[in-house]
């Protein structure tokens, strides 16, 4: 579209396209396609239809003919209802839909190597964000955090009242437990003595019964 600016007489020509599509991207696919690759790409570009249908039975003839590849995809990309407003997804995917992968993965990581350009270029343009980046690395916050995490430490290696508290409850609760234990071996040691005591008595009465009889008397 051209216009002609107030109180100018240049004209600016304004051309409304993909949103993150260069001029360059294009001219490389253009010059890596084949002339019967680009008349295919040509086609399927202008369905409306997702999947690859009959279109390319339906058209045998090359479109534009008289026009190169790259002003078809230039065509393609400022249109309506096309490549207007639109992403490099749909170019990736008519891209892979002629069996052109590596074009189509080409311009994928191209376009996202773009964005993240820009991306940090308006990061670094950014005054908020550089203030917010400089005062996490100012010396007086590294300052007041190192000394802080020295003064934690160093607090956690004074003995406090508390500690001489637990100690003490730590201690008795050992020599509790080692008196349980050792009133715990002595019962189980007279228990057994005295069962085993039983057991001969028992014995002696069985195998000797006119002894205990006399005995008696």
């Amino acid at each position: 579209v051209s216009e002609r600016t107030p109180n100018s007489s240049v004209n600016v020509r304004v051309i409304w396209c993909t949103t993150d599509i260069s001029l360059p991207e294009l001219e490389y696919i253009a010059n890596h396609l084949e002339p019967d690759e680009c008349w295919k790409l040509t086609i399927i570009l202008h369905s409306t239809s997702f999947e690859l249908t009959n279109e390319l039975d339906k058209n045998q003839q090359p479109v534009l003919a008289d026009v190169n590849c790259l002003e078809q995809l230039l065509h393609w990309n400022s249109q309506p209802n096309e490549g207007f407003d639109k992403t490099h997804a749909i170019l990736a995917h008519r891209l892979r839909q002629i069996n052109r992968r590596d074009l189509s993965n080409w311009l994928t990581k191209t376009v996202f190597e773009e964005l993240g350009k820009d991306l940090n270029k308006s990061l670094s343009n950014d005054i908020l964000f550089n203030y917010l980046i400089s005062s996490t690395t100012d010396s007086s916050f590294v300052d007041f955090f190192g000394n802080y995490s020295d003064r934690l430490v160093l607090e956690s290696t004074l003995w406090k009242p508390y500690d001489t508290v637990l100690s003490v409850v730590v201690v008795l609760l050992l020599i509790t437990l080692i008196w349980l234990t050792c009133l715990t071996l002595i019962k189980t040691k007279i228990s057994y003595e005295s069962q085993s005591k039983n057991f001969i008595n028992k014995d002696v009465e069985q195998g000797y019964p006119l002894l205990k009889e006399d005995t008696l008397f």
